[in-house]
C-alpha cells in the first residue's frame, strides 16, 4: 500500500510540473516572425532572409515517442515537418517559418553554436525547436543539450545518452550569427551580467528558466 501512495504521488507530481512547464509561455504570447511561410536552408540564407518556398506541414511530438498524423492547428514546440510534395521529412536545414513561428532544426543548433558551447550535444538532428522570443538582438528557444563527452561516455557503458539530456534555453545572436546555449547559471550570468544585470540569478540554485526568458524579453 505504501508504494501504490508513493507511486501515485510522484504520478502527481510529474503531472504537476508538466503543467507548470506548459503554463510558463502562452501561444499568444510566442514570438511571430514576419517571413513568410518557406524553409531557409542554410544560415546564410536565413541571415539574408532568403528562403525556399517549399511546402511542408508538421507532425507533433508526444511523450509517447510518436506523432500525430499532421497537419495539425497548433504543433507544439517540439515537431517534426514533412514536404507535402512527397511527404519525405524535412531535414538538413537551418530553419523553417511556419504559420508565422520560426522553428530552427536541432542539427543546425549543434553546429552553429559559439566556441564555448562546441562540445553540447542534442537529441535528433531532424527536430524543430519553435522560437519563444525574439526581437532585433536575439532570438530565444529551448531545447534539450547535453556534453558530447559525457553522452558518448554513457553510450560506451551501455547505457543511453538520452538520460543525460537537460532542457536549456538559448539564443540565436543576430550580430554574431551563431547559438549560445546556457549550459549552467554561471553561464547565462556571464552572457546576461553586462547587458540586464538585473536578470542575473542566483547560481546556489538551479538556472530559472522562467527568469531567464524574463531577462531575455528585456533584451531581445
Amino acid at each position: 500500500m505504501k508504494k501504490l501512495f508513493l507511486f501515485l504521488g510522484l504520478m502527481a507530481a510529474a503531472a504537476n510540473f508538466a503543467q507548470n512547464n506548459d503554463s510558463m509561455v502562452s501561444l499568444d504570447s510566442i514570438y511571430r516572425t514576419n517571413f513568410l511561410d518557406g524553409v531557409f536552408e542554410t544560415k546564410e540564407d536565413f541571415v539574408k532572409g532568403r528562403r525556399k518556398n517549399y511546402e511542408i506541414y508538421p507532425k507533433a511530438f508526444r511523450k509517447d515517442e510518436r506523432y500525430k498524423d499532421g497537419p495539425v492547428a497548433d504543433p507544439g514546440n517540439t515537431v517534426v515537418f514533412r514536404y507535402k510534395s512527397n511527404d519525405k521529412i524535412v531535414h538538413d536545414v537551418f530553419a523553417v517559418s511556419y504559420n508565422g513561428f520560426l522553428y530552427f532544426e536541432a542539427g543546425s543548433i549543434v553546429v552553429d553554436l559559439n566556441r564555448k558551447d562546441r562540445f553540447q550535444g542534442g537529441g535528433r538532428n531532424f527536430d524543430f525547436v519553435r522560437a519563444l522570443i525574439g526581437g532585433q538582438n536575439y532570438i530565444y528557444a529551448e531545447s534539450d543539450f547535453a556534453d558530447t563527452f559525457e553522452m558518448a561516455g554513457v553510450m560506451q557503458a551501455g547505457g543511453t545518452h538520452t538520460s543525460l539530456l537537460r532542457n536549456k534555453g538559448f539564443v540565436w545572436d543576430f550580430w554574431k550569427h551563431e547559438f549560445n546555449i546556457f549550459r549552467q547559471c554561471k553561464d547565462f550570468n556571464a552572457f546576461i551580467s553586462e547587458k540586464n544585470p538585473e536578470g542575473v540569478q542566483n547560481c546556489e540554485q538551479r538556472l530559472d528558466l522562467l527568469s531567464v526568458r524574463r531577462a531575455i524579453e528585456k533584451i531581445k
